[in-house]
C-alpha cells in the first residue's frame, strides 16, 4: 500500500477517501475551532479598527457673506448653545455643566463646497454645513444622536426667531435607515413626520383669521396630505408589528427599539403626573389669593386673572399631553407583545418566506421615504413662500439630515473575511495531513504484523526438507 501511495504521487483515490472517512470528525472539528476562536479574533480586530462618529446636516436658505456666517458657525458650537440644547434633552445643571465642554470639543462643522467652486476667483459662500460628532463619554448612540439632534434644532430655532409672523424652520428630510431595524425605522419617519406636522399647523392656526385665505389653503392642504401620510405609517408599523418581520443584523432590534420606547415614555408620564400636581398646586394657591394681597406697607390691589390663565392654559396643556403619552403607552406595550408573538411565527418559516416578506416591507419603506423627502421639500417651498408674503426679515434655516451614526474601518469586511477563508482552508489541510499520517502509521503497523506472522511460517518448512534429504 505504501508503494502505491508513491507511485501515484503520495496516495491513490481509494485511500484519499479511506483517510476522509476516518479523519472528516477530527477536520470539521478543527474548522468549527478555528472559525469560533479565528473569527472572534477578526471580530475584535474590526471593532478596534473601526472608528464610530455621528453626523447631521445643515442648510441656510438665506443670502449672507463668509464673515456673517462664520459668526453664526461659532454661535452653533458655542457654549450658550450646546448648554441650552442639553437642557432640552433634560440633563440637570450639573449634567450639563460637565458634558457642554466634551461636546464642543468632540463638535466639528465643515462647509461642502462644490469642485467647481474651489480655487476660483469669485467668493463662494456655503449653504450646507455638515456637522461631525467624536462620541461623547460612555453615552450610547442613542444618546449621541440625541444630543447633535438637540444641537441642531437649539441652533435652528434661536436663528430662526427675528420675526413673529415666520414659519418655523425646522424642515427635515429623512435619513439613510438602511441598517434600522424596521419598528425603528418607521419609528424615526413617524417621529419627523409629527415635527412637520407641528411646523406646518401653526402656520394653519396663525392664518386661519387672516383677511387673506390663500396662505391658509395651501398649509391646509398640506396639513391634511401629512396627517394621511402619518396614518399610513402607522399601518406600515402595525403590520410589520403583526407579521413580526425583522431585518437581520439592525443595529437595534425590533425588541430593542420597542423596550427603549416604552421606558422613554413611561418616564414622560411619570414626569408629566409629577408637574401636573405641581401646577395643581400653584393654580390652588393663586386662586385662593382672589384679586388682593396684604403687603407690609399696606393693601396692594394685585390681579391674579393673566397668571391663573396662563397658569391653567399651561395645566391642560400638560393634561392633553399627558392623554397623548398614556395613550402611545398603551399602543407600545400592545405592539411590543404582538410583535413578540408574531416573531416567532416569523422565525417558523422558511427562508424564501423571510425573505419575500421582508422584501415587501423593504420596498414600502422605501416608497415612504421618497414620497416624504419630496413633501417635506414641498414644506420647505411652501415656508420660503410664506415668510416672503408676510414681509419677514427671518433668517431660514433647515435640518436636511439629522444625526445619524456613521462607521469607518481601514479593515474591510472582504478582506477579514477572506483572510478566514485562508485560515480555514489551511486548517482543513492540515487536519487532511494529520489524518494521512495517523493512516500512514496505522498501515505500517499492519505491514509489520504480517511480516512477524509470515517468519514462523516458514521456519518450520525447512527442517521437513532437510528430513527428505
Amino acid at each position: 500500500m505504501q508503494e502505491d501511495m508513491h507511485e501515484n504521487n503520495g496516495m491513490t483515490v481509494k485511500q484519499f477517501v479511506d483517510i476522509l472517512k476516518k479523519s472528516w470528525v477530527t477536520i470539521v472539528i478543527c474548522v468549527l475551532i478555528v472559525a469560533v476562536v479565528f473569527g472572534s479574533f477578526l471580530a475584535i480586530v474590526k471593532v478596534v479598527a473601526t472608528d464610530t462618529y455621528y453626523q447631521g446636516t445643515l442648510y441656510f436658505a438665506d443670502t449672507s457673506n463668509n464673515e456673517s456666517r462664520a459668526a453664526d458657525i461659532s454661535n452653533l458650537t458655542s457654549a450658550d448653545n450646546i448648554s441650552k440644547a442639553l437642557g432640552d434633552l433634560g440633563y440637570t445643571e450639573e449634567e450639563v455643566a460637565a458634558l457642554t465642554g466634551d461636546v464642543r470639543h468632540a463638535l466639528s462643522v465643515a462647509p461642502v463646497v462644490p469642485a467647481d467652486a474651489q480655487g476660483g476667483d469669485t467668493v463662494y459662500v456655503p449653504s450646507t454645513y455638515v456637522l461631525t460628532m467624536q462620541p461623547i463619554g460612555d453615552l450610547g448612540d442613542t444618546e449621541n444622536q440625541a444630543i447633535l439632534n438637540a444641537v441642531m434644532n437649539r441652533f435652528v430655532s434661536t436663528y430662526s426667531k427675528s420675526g413673529t409672523d415666520v414659519a418655523a424652520s425646522i424642515v427635515m428630510t429623512t435619513g439613510n435607515y438602511a441598517s434600522y431595524d424596521y419598528l425603528h425605522a418607521i419609528g424615526e419617519l413617524i417621529d419627523v413626520t409629527t415635527v412637520n406636522l407641528g411646523s406646518v399647523t401653526d402656520v394653519v392656526n396663525k392664518t386661519v383669521s387672516s383677511a387673506d385665505q390663500g396662505q391658509h389653503g395651501l398649509f391646509a392642504a398640506v396639513q391634511s396630505r401629512m396627517i394621511g401620510e402619518l396614518a399610513r405609517l402607522q399601518v406600515l408599523q402595525n403590520t410589520v408589528a403583526v407579521n413580526g418581520v425583522y431585518r437581520e443584523g439592525a443595529a437595534l432590534s425590533n425588541e430593542a427599539y420597542l423596550e427603549l420606547e416604552s421606558s422613554e415614555i413611561a418616564a414622560k408620564v411619570t414626569s408629566l403626573d409629577s408637574t401636573i400636581a405641581s401646577y395643581e398646586e400653584m393654580i390652588k394657591s393663586v386662586a385662593s389669593q382672589g384679586g388682593q394681597a396684604t403687603a407690609g406697607n399696606g393693601s396692594v390691589i394685585i390681579d391674579n386673572s393673566a397668571l391663573f390663565n396662563y397658569l391653567n392654559n399651561t395645566y391642560t396643556k400638560a393634561l392633553n399631553e399627558l392623554q397623548t403619552a398614556t395613550e402611545n403607552q398603551r399602543v407600545i406595550d400592545n405592539m411590543k407583545t404582538t410583535y413578540d408573538t408574531a416573531k416567532t411565527a416569523f422565525d417558523a418559516m422558511t427562508a424564501e418566506q423571510k425573505t419575500a416578506m421582508r422584501a415587501d416591507v423593504d420596498k414600502e419603506l422605501n416608497a415612504y421615504v421618497e414620497a416624504l423627502n419630496a413633501l417635506f421639500a414641498e414644506v420647505s417651498e411652501l415656508f420660503n413662500d410664506y415668510n416672503d408674503y408676510t414681509g419677514s426679515t427671518a433668517n431660514s434655516i433647515y435640518v436636511i439630515a439629522p444625526a445619524s451614526t456613521l462607521n469607518t474601518s481601514s479593515l474591510s469586511n472582504t478582506v477579514l473575511l477572506l483572510a478566514l477563508l485562508i485560515v480555514l482552508v489551511l486548517t482543513v489541510f492540515f487536519a487532511f495531513m494529520h489524518g494521512r499520517k495517523k493512516y500512514m502509521q496505522a498501515l505500517e503497523k499492519v505491514q509489520a504484523e504480517a511480516e512477524r506472522d509470515d517468519r514462523p511460517a516458514q521456519a518450520e518448512v525447512k527442517p521437513k526438507e532437510e528430513e527428505k534429504e
